[in-house]
């Protein structure tokens, strides 16, 4: 198996993300564990709005409903508008988004606890997507969630990972897929023992297909 991060560059539109599905149906032989990152500046966005939110600035959903756009437009590019699964959890996850900012607006108060929730969005909304896509383009595909695989502390913005829980489901989530062409998880993103959404901090896509690399003896990591 070989593991693959790619990051918001590579995903910034249809067009980047049409190229990624190419680079893997052209190198499909060896099985590849593929780490995502949200779309290209969508991490960001997700910030702005919810400072927006917290500041009783209205024009959050602005910036929400232009995320939403991004995102439903690669879809209609891609050829996935038929797709209910994948448009039913794209509204699901912006529903989610758009009640993290109403909270925020009346509370006033933007923590890090919510920021890690409302961050991790992006890499939870661009999964589907390119999951999805290669699907549609002939590749069989398992989708993992980083939720369910990365365990971590409770240090929102810069959770620290437990390795040996998180080896243990990894290779538990793996059984079965060993053969699949294309297994699919978030980077960046974990959840703490309560459940809790927790982001790994600056390089955190990176340091997910590190790990995922060691724990499945991969031949080799590339970003």
């Amino acid at each position: 198996m070989e593991a693959i991060k790619f990051g918001g560059s590579s995903l910034v539109d249809a067009s980047a993300m049409e190229r990624v599905a190419q680079v893997l149906i052209a190198r499909r032989k060896v099985p590849k564990f593929v780490v995502l990152s949200a779309m290209g500046g969508a991490t960001d966005e997700l910030i702005r709005a919810g400072n927006l939110a917290s500041q009783g600035d209205e024009s959050w959903l602005d910036a929400v409903n232009g995320l939403k756009r991004r995102h439903l437009q690669a879809c209609q590019d891609l050829g996935l508008q038929g797709d209910d699964a994948l448009l039913r959890e794209l509204e699901t996850g912006f529903a989610h988004v758009s009640s993290l900012c109403e909270g925020l607006a009346l509370l006033r108060e933007f923590s890090v606890h919510t920021e890690d929730a409302l961050s991790s969005m992006g890499e939870r909304l661009s999964v589907p997507i390119v999951t999805a896509l290669f699907r549609a383009r002939g590749l069989t595909t398992h989708r993992l969630s980083a939720l369910e695989v990365v365990l971590t502390s409770s240090d929102f913005g810069a959770a620290v990972v437990d390795r040996q829980v998180m080896r243990e489901r990894l290779h538990e989530a793996m059984k079965g897929h060993e053969e699949t062409e294309v297994i699919t998880m978030e980077g960046f993103v974990g959840a703490d023992e309560l459940g809790e959404v927790t982001t790994l901090g600056r390089g955190g896509s990176d340091l997910t297909a590190s790990l995922v690399a060691n724990m499945l003896g991969a031949t080799h990591m590339e970003k």
